[in-house]
């Protein structure tokens, strides 16, 4: 559904002109701020990479620089196995933790969460389904809270 081309009107209400066009220019800049940050994580990434190759070279786990806490995370993200997505599905349904599909679609953070709650026993049976990532990640306290939301 689309919305329906409308033609520009003149605004009676002042207050709601000017409202507007703050919000085109605040906008402007989130976009330009936007754009600004893509640039940093590209530049960044690399860097990232460095640092983790570092850590795991001196086998270090984590390190404290200038106050600041970095550590490793290996967090096991689960995907499931294309051809094994049949069977994982089925066997949601038989031990009662159909509840993370719905209809037949699994979110990969709700299936990340199902995951890290799962009995360590149980894992050995289901894990054959899935494919465990285990992408070493560079963490730090202070970055808490500061992801942005992509668009």
């Amino acid at each position: 559904m689309s919305t329906p081309e409308l033609p520009d009107a003149p605004i009676a209400d002042p207050s709601l002109s000017d409202l507007l066009n703050q919000y085109a220019v605040m906008r402007a800049a989130k976009d330009e701020a936007e754009r600004a940050l893509d640039e940093i994580d590209e530049k960044l990434a690399p860097i990232k990479k460095a640092v983790i190759d570092a850590m795991i070279a001196a086998e270090f786990q984590r390190v404290s620089h200038n106050g600041r806490l970095y550590y490793l995370s290996v967090p096991g993200r689960p995907s499931i196995v294309p051809e094994k997505r049949p069977d994982f599905i089925q066997w949601l349904r038989e031990n009662g933790e159909d509840g993370i599909i719905t209809p037949d679609y699994i979110n990969a953070n709700t299936l990340w969460g199902w995951w890290n709650r799962l009995d360590e026993d149980v894992k050995p049976v289901v894990e054959p389904m899935l494919k465990i990532s285990e992408e070493i990640e560079l963490k730090s306290p202070a970055d808490n809270g500061r992801k942005r939301k992509k668009r």
